[in-house]
């Protein structure tokens, strides 16, 4: 044997270059690698072809990068975009262009206590973003107050507690009411 000792096997994240002239594919592709492995800003990247292709194959990907936060260069100005989370975290903000389509597993994400809280909460974000109606407030402030992270559930219910502000004014005291239930 050449080698005394142990062997340590590294592994090599792929590289930004492969998405091959911005096609969603290849941005795909590279979101379904193991995410320990892939580099932030590549992530940005491909986040950011599919939400301009408006990439629906990619919808469940994406569902899986809520809890992921834009990568910032050091010093570089945040650009703040339309969207639940305002560019802060580029999945949610993408799947907001899906509309209602992704409601379903919105809601499902929000009640889930498997999943990380930040997904959680910006699972509720974005679905309030969709639907910013009293119904959606109830319903995030019961998965809440019903969440078995404690951690989880105080920032849905905080979020619940925020959402009545931006209801349409017709509908505020009702999405107020709607906290109650």
């Amino acid at each position: 044997c050449l080698f005394s000792g142990s062997l340590k096997v590294q592994r090599v994240a792929p590289t930004c270059h492969s998405f091959d002239g911005k096609i969603s594919e290849a941005a795909l592709a590279y979101l379904q690698q193991e995410r320990s492995i892939l580099e932030p800003a590549c992530i940005d990247d491909a986040i950011g072809i599919l939400d301009t292709n408006r990439y629906r194959p990619a919808i469940e990907t994406l569902f899986q990068y809520l809890d992921f936060e834009k990568h910032e260069a050091p010093g570089a100005p945040h650009a703040v975009t339309m969207g639940p989370t305002a560019g802060a975290f580029p999945a949610a903000d993408a799947l907001a262009r899906f509309g209602n389509s992704v409601l379903p597993k919105l809601k499902k994400v929000i009640r889930d206590d498997s999943e990380p809280p930040l997904s959680r909460l910006n699972a509720a974000k974005l679905y309030f973003h969709i639907l910013p109606e009293p119904a959606t407030v109830g319903f995030i402030a019961k998965a809440g107050h019903e969440a078995f992270d404690p951690a989880a559930g105080k920032e849905l219910i905080h979020f619940a507690q925020l959402a009545p502000n931006y209801c349409q004014p017709d509908q505020r005291k009702e999405c107020k009411k709607a906290l109650d239930l």
